[in-house]
This record gives C-alpha cells, sequence and structure tokens, in this order.
C-alpha cells in the first residue's frame, strides 16, 4: 500500500508487516519525520473541489437584431400561398380597371389613339358607344345661295352634303356665317338636321351617299359679302 507523509505530502510504499510491527507508526523515508498512518490515511489527498462557474449574464440583443433573428427564424412561407395571393391582387386591380374603363368609356373615345381599342373591346363585349363622329370628313358640294323666289328677302341655299369617312356618324350641325369685306362676322346661324335635310334624316349618315340640303335664310343685307359653312358633332 501506498502511505502519504501528512508534513511533506511524500508519497512511499508502506507493507502490512512494518504498518503492524509498528503499531501502525511509521518514517517517511523523504523527510524523515514519524507518523501514524491510521490517523492520516493511505488514500491519495482529497483534490478540493472545483468552484463552481459563475452563473452567465443573460445575452443582451438589440431589438432591432431580434426583428432579423425573427425573420432569419420564422418557417418559410408557402410559395403556392403566395403565389395565390398575388394572382388574386392581379384579377382585382383589373378588375378594377376594367369598371373605371367601362364608365368612363365615352371620355376615353374623345382621344384618338384609344377610340379604335375602346369600340374593338365594347364591340366584343357589347357595351354601348355612342357613334362615330369626324366633321371634318362631312363636305358641302355642289352649293348655291341666290335670291328665294317666294321671299323678296331671303335667300335659298342649295347643295349636296357627303360623308368622306368610311363609317357611318350622326347628322351633324350646321353652322353658317356671313361676313363683311373685312371677314368680320355680321350675321350666323346654326341649323339642326331636320331644318337643312330635304329628306327626313334616318339614323345616321352612310358614307359615299350625298344627301339633298336646301335652306331658307335671311338675307343680312349688303354688308355680307361672304359666307362659311362648318358643321359641328351634334
Amino acid at each position: 500500500m501506498l502511505a502519504c507523509c501528512p508534513h511533506c505530502r511524500h508519497r512511499f510504499p508502506v507493507t502490512d508487516a512494518e504498518r503492524e510491527a509498528w503499531g501502525g507508526r511509521v518514517r517517511c523515508d523523504s523527510c524523515r519525520r514519524v507518523f501514524d498512518i491510521r490517523t492520516t490515511g493511505d488514500g491519495p489527498p482529497e483534490t478540493p473541489p472545483e468552484p463552481a462557474p459563475e452563473p452567465e449574464a443573460p445575452l443582451m440583443i438589440p431589438a432591432v437584431l431580434k426583428d432579423d433573428l425573427a425573420r432569419v427564424h420564422a418557417p418559410p412561407r408557402s410559395v403556392f400561398g403566395t403565389l395565390a395571393w398575388s394572382l388574386a391582387c392581379l384579377v382585382l386591380i383589373l378588375g378594377l380597371m376594367a369598371q373605371l374603363a367601362y364608365h368612363q368609356r365615352e371620355w376615353l373615345l374623345t382621344h384618338p389613339e384609344l377610340e379604335p381599342w375602346v369600340r374593338q373591346a365594347c364591340d366584343r363585349l357589347g357595351c354601348p358607344l355612342s357613334p362615330r363622329t369626324d366633321p371634318a370628313s362631312l363636305h358641302l358640294v355642289g352649293r348655291q345661295v341666290h335670291s328665294h323666289p317666294g321671299h323678296p328677302d331671303a335667300l335659298m341655299i342649295t347643295g349636296r352634303l357627303e360623308n368622306r369617312a368610311d363609317f357611318p356618324q350622326p347628322w351633324p350641325i350646321l353652322e353658317l356665317v356671313f361676313m363683311d369685306i373685312m371677314g368680320n362676322p355680321v350675321a350666323a346661324r346654326r341649323f339642326a338636321p331636320e331644318t337643312y335635310l330635304v329628306q327626313p334624316p334616318e339614323g345616321l349618315m352612310p358614307p359615299t351617299q350625298p344627301a339633298e340640303l336646301r335652306l331658307d335664310v335671311e338675307d343680312p343685307g349688303p354688308a355680307a359679302v361672304s359666307y362659311r359653312f362648318r358643321f359641328l358633332a351634334p
């Protein structure tokens, strides 16, 4: 067995016979001091317990980093769910745009670049639209101005109204202006289709089909040396 000197902590072997011969008292072969092996024990000196570790302070994480960590560790969103929501939002936006275009279709017709698209869409969807108008394509041909045969203070104007557009359009308002030598208006008047057409109008004015025109107007007097016709959209 091994004996441990309580004085110098030296350890050395001791037989049972040596221990019994001296009543348990032995001499250290290092420091030469005598001790009782029965009181000191023969085991190795006890190792003092290690100090308990100090509790760690809680980790302080800024709020901004907490939000970032929460996003990093958040479970991934479903791709199908995200796609479904995106499609639903797209359908909703398109529906709102279609409703807005439907209620503002007449305003859209006033833009030449949009008119063909609006009319094509309404032809397919069956939404009503006002007829197309193009007063610049209307022409008065073969016009003549002379004294009225039945009224000495009146004038009679005749001619043919032609629609040179490639589509039918509403019968226009006819504006007649008499002017003096300086080009200033002397007299003016506007006429509805029922007033200037020889035959009552029916429906829209077809293209390439002239309509006979006749007007009976009061003579504006010698100050009027010229006149001008203008067609206006109804």
